[in-house]
């Protein structure tokens, strides 16, 4: 028997009159629904009878039903269509039941059910969506003392689920598959990408994944997703940055909102300290110095100069010129009088990154010379 997936969760009006189109019965017959459902009722084969039982939620009738049906041989067919139905109609117990027979006797199955979970989200059913994803069956084993070396014929989608969830705004079925997802790194990213605070919130609640929700935090920065970084940094800011620290695979976050122009995300993460940098505003001020704009680097310097000597403001110079942000530059040099050494390290920085105006401009302060030194390194860029 191989039961088509799209007729899982058809009304039984629908399947019975599919099941008689044919039936030679007289007119008479075929105006009494009663009798109608009678005649339906006795044409069906076992396994018919087993989907009937789980999509009306008769949980007497299926288990009669599987009694009789020949295991190895229905098994998958009548596990997928039954589960898929059943939580179609939101069965929790049915689902339940059709687990206990399909698994039992260490079964292996060779047809896994998938689309059972999306029908319960579809369909707004949160108690069944748990079943499915939980481990009540290992957990009711174990209560008894019995084996648990079963294979799970399961095999669903959480990222489709998930995501069918939120764009149906059923928030309380997302928490339910927040809460026992296996993949929460994926659901952390995914809630940074599409700005989704409510699934970001579930899924820090209920797994520890720093190393994702970092990550997390930096596509939500580098897209000014402001209410997630806020809620991040509230909930777990300075012992994330610890986590991370030392760590060059992880970027630092306020430079990253520098880098991608998020002024209004910068501004929050700069007020709260919040860069994994040895000096985070000296970080940020270079940051700054590369990718602009001018009034970034103006507010950065005004709030803090006391802090910017000759060193760090060397360093922002070179920055600038890498970048061939010559207005910054230009501004810089209000700043400070920089030196020879100064300018040497603007010019080799310039021809690291192939910006040939910005190599022109420091060629063109009046009283530098490029140094041999610099020049020999420059060359080894070209």
């Amino acid at each position: 028997m191989k039961h088509s997936r799209q007729d899982s969760t058809f009304d039984y009006s629908l399947r019975q009159r599919k099941r008689l189109k044919y039936a030679p019965l007289p007119r008479s017959i075929w105006a009494l629904p009663h009798v109608m459902k009678r005649i339906d009722l006795l044409a069906m084969s076992l396994e018919e009878a087993a989907i009937e039982a789980a999509a009306i939620n008769d949980i007497d009738w299926l288990r009669s039903i599987l009694d009789q049906i020949e295991i190895d041989t229905y098994r998958d067919d009548v596990g997928c269509d039954g589960t898929d139905v059943a939580a179609a109609h939101g069965n929790v117990e049915i689902i339940k039941t059709i687990y206990r027979w399909w698994v039992k006797d260490s079964y292996a199955p060779t047809q896994l059910c998938k689309r059972a979970l999306l029908n319960a989200v579809n369909d707004g059913h949160a108690e069944a969506v748990r079943v499915l994803l939980s481990k009540w069956y290992w957990e009711e084993i174990s209560s008894l003392g019995l084996d648990d070396d079963i294979e799970h014929p399961y095999k669903f989608d959480l990222m489709e689920a998930l995501e069918i969830a939120v764009t149906n705004e059923k928030y309380g079925i997302a928490h339910v598959i927040c809460e026992l997802s296996t993949i929460p790194g994926e659901m952390l990213l995914w809630a940074a990408e599409h700005d989704c605070l409510e699934v970001l919130e579930d899924v820090s609640y209920f797994h520890n994944d720093m190393d994702n929700l970092y990550r997390a935090m930096l596509v939500a920065v580098s897209r000014g997703c402001l209410d997630i970084v806020r809620f991040v940094i509230n909930k777990c800011g300075p012992e994330l940055l610890d986590y991370v620290d030392g760590d060059d695979s992880f970027p630092c976050p306020l430079v990253t909102a520098i880098k991608h122009g998020q002024r209004e995300v910068m501004e929050y993460l700069y007020a709260h300290n919040a860069g994994c940098e040895d000096d985070t505003h000296a970080a940020a001020f270079c940051a700054a110095a590369a990718y602009g704009p001018l009034e970034m680097v103006e507010m950065i310097y005004n709030n803090d100069n006391e802090n910017f000597d000759e060193s760090k403001l060397s360093k922002a110079f070179a920055s600038a010129a890498g970048n061939s942000q010559l207005e910054t530059m230009t501004h810089l040099q209000t700043l400070q009088n920089f030196d020879q050494a100064a300018f040497d390290m603007a010019f080799v920085e310039a021809s690291r990154n192939g910006k040939m105006n910005a190599v022109k401009y420091v060629c063109d302060i009046e009283g530098y010379e490029t140094s041999a030194v610099s020049l020999n390194e420059a060359r080894n860029f070209t």
